[in-house]
């Protein structure tokens, strides 16, 4: 009898183990980046200022020349709340490293992405990797229909700033 309660407990155990590892493989593709592809769409007109250590521009005709990505992102609803609802979009952009390489953007300590109105965002060099776009495009559709700009940043990655919408300006510091 001892022994028939015990191979239940397991394979309940068991059970309930497998069943966490699959909640955690659905988890996995928070942050992630999902189903990138080279897209054939046009970058729209826009100009990014930039300030601080370099000032210069950032234009559409600057990007010519960088490959531009379709890509699906899961985030959720309150990124400070792992158990918050997700939501799936897909969206349209560049790498910022490689705008970054581009305009010969090297040596800073921190970059301050800047939106229309108070908003700003500042991340340290060892946050700047794959993960941050410029996107122009989400769900197919431009930025400019629904943003005061046609451009913004976005990360999979980065808890509480993973956009940064409406975007007019780069301080590098």
């Amino acid at each position: 009898m001892n022994k028939k309660i015990f191979i239940v407990v397991m394979c309940m155990l068991v059970l309930c183990g497998c069943s966490n590892n699959n909640k955690r493989d659905e988890l996995a593709k928070i942050g992630e980046v999902q189903d990138i592809q080279e897209s054939n769409k046009k970058i729209p007109e826009f100009t990014i200022v930039l300030m601080g250590l370099m000032e210069d521009t950032i234009t559409e005709s600057d990007l010519k020349d960088i490959k531009l990505y379709d890509f699906v992102a899961d985030v959720t609803a309150y990124d400070i709340d792992p158990d918050s609802d997700v939501y799936r979009e897909k969206w349209t952009g560049v790498k910022l490293t490689d705008v970054l390489e581009k305009k010969g953007i090297k040596e800073y300590d921190t970059l301050d992405f800047r939106a229309t109105g108070d908003l700003t965002v500042r991340y340290k060099k060892t946050e700047i990797d794959d993960s941050l776009y410029l996107v122009f495009y989400r769900d197919d559709l431009l930025l400019s229909d629904s943003e005061e700009t046609p451009v913004m940043l976005f990360s999979t990655t980065l808890k509480n700033r993973f956009w940064v919408p409406s975007l007019t300006r780069i301080d590098i510091m």
